[in-house]
């Protein structure tokens, strides 16, 4: 949603918030058994309240490593034990640089 511009990130924060508390399921696992996907390049961190909401839940996203950004982020998102590392978008001519290199 943040990637399409569609929300920006209190607005993303928000639907989040007011979105996860109303899966059917989710409170059956504290969320261990649901995934979300956070592929900009903040990763989990768009959802600012992560921590609050869903801790236990798996990540999908290419960010690994810390992005700092923001002020308020001072610790990697990305758990090797829960969350999986997925590819990053290369544009085209990002990728026709690698081929000529």
């Amino acid at each position: 949603m943040f990637e399409g511009g569609w929300m920006k990130p209190p607005e993303l924060d928000q639907f989040y918030s007011e979105l996860i508390p109303q899966l059917p399921h989710f409170s059956r696992t504290r969320g261990r058994d649901h995934i979300f996907t956070f592929a900009s390049g903040m990763g989990i961190n768009l959802f600012r309240r992560w921590q609050e909401f869903i801790p236990l839940s798996i990540v999908l996203t290419p960010e690994t490593e810390l992005f700092n950004d923001v002020p308020y982020v001072t610790e990697p998102a990305f758990d090797t034990w829960r969350d999986v590392a997925i590819p990053g978008l290369l544009h085209g001519a990002e990728v026709l640089g690698l081929r000529a290199g």
